[in-house]
């Protein structure tokens, strides 16, 4: 089996902390809890990441990152069915792909650990970009639509990734979501 890249190390490290952050909050998530979750020592984990703090900062850096990058993706689409249906298949396959991080964006307001509210503020700023929901002057119905389209599917996908069951369960899911949203039925 090859050795995985630097990368994909990374990208181990920061969904098992995002995920362990999301369970435990900032204050009692262990470096030895984060070492244990990819297999390393406590010193070796420091030789990626200087400190908890270091990481838990490259977690939300990540989940910013990632979240641009949908953005990104969709963001020649005028607001719409069609830009809601990219939106909603992103959101599921950055859930199947970085459960962690979709743990963590979850559970936000939680715990926010050491760092300001402006990270996830940031984050959620992207997503709601992402949906065309301006967040000074925004359409109620369509706020809370997104809402539960969103929370919802994170969380069923999360469901079907530990099940095993993303790959049947994906359609079903942005169907669903779509709904949600108002478009179709689920």
């Amino acid at each position: 089996m090859p050795r995985p890249t630097k990368h994909e190390l990374d990208a181990e490290i920061i969904d098992s902390a995002a995920r362990l952050f999301a369970r435990h909050g900032f204050e009692h998530t262990s470096l030895q809890q984060l070492a244990d979750a990819v297999g390393y020592t406590k010193a070796g984990l420091l030789h990626h990441y200087p400190s908890k703090l270091a990481l838990y900062r490259a977690v939300l850096e990540r989940g910013n990152t990632e979240t641009r990058a949908l953005l990104g993706r969709i963001d020649h689409l005028p607001p719409g069915e069609e830009r809601d249906r990219a939106a909603i298949v992103g959101s599921v396959q950055f859930t199947i792909d970085w459960p962690g991080l979709s743990m963590l964006s979850i559970s936000a307001g939680m715990d926010s650990g050491p760092v300001d509210q402006e990270e996830f503020i940031e984050m959620g700023r992207a997503m709601l970009a992402i949906f065309c929901v301006d967040p000074e002057d925004y359409d109620v119905t369509r706020f809370i639509r997104l809402g539960v389209a969103t929370a919802g599917l994170m969380s069923i996908t999360l469901a079907s990734v530990q099940l095993g069951t993303q790959e049947q369960w994906r359609d079903r899911i942005v169907a669903t979501a779509m709904a949600a949203l108002g478009h179709g039925e689920g």
